[in-house]
Order: C-alpha cells, then structure tokens, then sequence
C-alpha cells in the first residue's frame, strides 16, 4: 500500500510540475508582450510605474529556468513517448521561415539580457538559434497536447469507488481501498493553499517594499562599481527631482563631485573629480525638498563604489613604444579588455 501511495504521489506531482510550468509560461509570455506593447504606447509611464521591466535581469533568469525545466519536461515526455519528435525540416517553407525568425528574436532577447562581452554575444547568438530552432516545433507540440492524464485517472477512480460505496453496504475494506486517493488528495489540496499563501505573501511584501521605495529618496543601483577617475557614474533610483538649485548635490566621503552630466527624477550621471583618491568611495545624494532653497534638505541612503588607479584601465607612455613588443601588447589589450568589462559592463567579479 506504501508504495502505491508514494507511486501516485510521484505520479500527482509532476503533473502538478506540468501544470505549474504551463500557468507561469504564459502568464509570463503574457506579462512580456503587454509590457512590450506598454513600452512602445507609453514609454513614459512604462519608466516610472512599472515594478518589472523587461531588462530585469531576475525576471530574465526566471523565464530562462522555465524554460530549462519545460524543456526536460519535454525530453521526459518524448522518452515515455507521450510525444512525437517534430522534425524542424518537416515542415512548410513559410512554417520553417517564421520558426527561424521566432528563434532568431528569442536567442537575441535572451543574450542581450544575459551575455556582456561582444564576442561571446555573436557566438551565444548562433547556438541559442539553432537551440531554439529545433526545440519550439516541440514545445508548440507539447502545448497542443497538453493534458493531465494522471489526475484525470485518479478523479475518475474516486468518483467511481464513490458510487461503489453508494450502491452497496458500509465495507471497511471499500475505505481501505479509496483511502490512498483521498490521501493524495489531502496532500495536494494542503500544498496547492501552502503555495498559494507563501506567493500571496512574498507579492503582497514585495509590493510594499517597492511602494516604500518609490516614496523616499532612494538610490537601488550605481553603474559602474568600479571605476577610475574622470570616468562617468550613473545612479538609478527614485525621487532623485529635477535639478532646480544648488543644493541638489552628488556628495561622497571625498567631497562633492560637481561635474554633473544630468539629474532627473530617476538618474543622475556624473564624472569622477581628478581630485578623488583611490579606494572604497561612499556617495549619496542630497536635495531641497522643495524647489526653494529654504525647504528641508532631503539625504538618500549611501552606496559603495570603489576608485582603481588610472593605469589600471589605460596604458603609460612607456607602453606607447613603436613596434610594441609582444608583452606590451599582450598588457595592452589586457587593460582593454578590463575597461570593456569593468567600465562599459560592470562585471566586478573579473578584479584581480
């Protein structure tokens, strides 16, 4: 009986598992196309009042997990062969050009979001193509066919042992019978309201945070961490205003960096002072509540950033020499590659 109950378990979650994965894909799906048409309809609301944007890189990782665990779920299904293989070159000339197109799109939206370096862009690019390229036809199969045989079957045996117990006299031995059913069924109701309760939650907290944020002066992001001096920084934030007097300032623990490239509500770019050491470099900013400069001065919260030397980006004179020698060369292109992926991409995690 112990494992007949533990069969039908296993059995019961990986439907659920289907089941959870179709729901989020295409509320996601969903979520994505609405947001894309807010963005070319309303791309100033889309901004400022949207809590996810599609280039959260989190979002990203979500949907690419789906995708991943749709995908095994796929493989399982053919294996077990509930699924026939769909040949991409089995179809029409028109199905076969808009299959590539679709593949092209999607592999582009997903190594813009995920992928920084260039060169490892085009070549991600190509194999996330022919990726996709082979494996929609399956997923649109794997929709189109979509169904939930296993709990279908086991509300069907309930119904029936039901109607058995009905039509004949009370037998502990029909109780016995039914009695692994109705246990999964209590187990899958208790984790269907668990799961419903802990999202509603960490949505309902989530919300809250984000609307306590967008109340205060708050800076959630700086762009590059790491930087040198004379080299631009953006913040990204809420209820940054609009520059209207002096006291809208960019201070630090080194002083104030007055060389402000633009201030809105939402970002402000600045360039690093010559006169900033090098180090751990705590900023915030400041402002007038109000336009007058006599209002109450507002403070954001600090973030961190940290100032390299100068020469760990670019070259010295002595590395100009003409023709340069190998070892030169190779010290040259390694600080080029360090401004690319620290400066222009923010990938802090290549620091020696």
């Amino acid at each position: 009986m112990l494992r007949r109950v533990l069969t039908t378990i296993f059995e019961l979650l990986t439907e659920l598992l289907k089941l959870t994965v179709f729901i989020l894909t295409v509320l996601l799906a969903g979520y994505f196309i609405i947001v894309n048409i807010v963005n070319s309809l309303f791309p100033e609301i889309t901004s400022k009042n949207l809590i996810i944007t599609t280039v959260n890189s989190d979002l990203n990782r979500i949907l690419i997990g789906l995708m991943g665990i749709l995908g095994a779920m796929i493989v399982i299904s053919l294996k077990r062969k509930e699924l026939k293989f769909i040949s991409p070159f089995s179809l029409t000339k028109e199905e076969t050009i808009i299959l590539g197109l679709s593949s092209y799109f999607l592999a582009y939206f997903i190594k813009e979001n995920l992928i920084a370096l260039i060169f490892i862009k085009k070549i991600f690019l190509v194999i996330l193509t022919l990726i996709f390229f082979v494996f929609l036809p399956q997923i649109l199969n794997y929709y189109l066919q979509f169904n939930l045989n296993f709990l279908n079957k086991l509300l069907k045996n309930i119904k029936n042992e039901l109607i058995t117990i009905k039509a004949k006299p009370f037998n502990w031995r029909v109780i016995y019978k039914i009695f692994p059913y109705m246990l999964v069924l209590t187990i899958l109701l208790t984790v269907i309201l668990f799961v419903v309760a802990v999202v509603s939650w960490q949505i309902n907290k989530y919300l809250a945070y984000q609307s306590d944020l967008r109340r205060r002066l708050v800076i959630t992001k700086i762009k590059p961490k790491v930087t040198t001096i004379g080299e631009k920084v953006t913040l990204e934030g809420y209820n940054f205003g609009f520059k209207e007097n002096e006291f809208f300032q960019v201070q630090t623990n080194f002083g104030q960096a007055t060389d402000i490239k633009d201030w809105n509500n939402n970002k402000v770019e600045f360039i690093i002072p010559l006169s900033f050491k090098e180090g751990q470099i705590k900023l915030w900013l400041e402002r007038t509540k109000e336009a007058s400069t006599k209002s109450a001065l507002l403070k954001s919260n600090q973030v961190d950033f940290e100032i390299l030397s100068r020469w760990y980006f670019y070259p010295q004179a002595e590395e100009f020499s003409y023709p340069p020698s190998f070892f030169t060369w190779v010290k040259t292109l390694k600080k080029r590659i360090r401004r690319i992926i620290l400066l222009k991409y923010n990938w802090t995690n290549f620091i020696e």
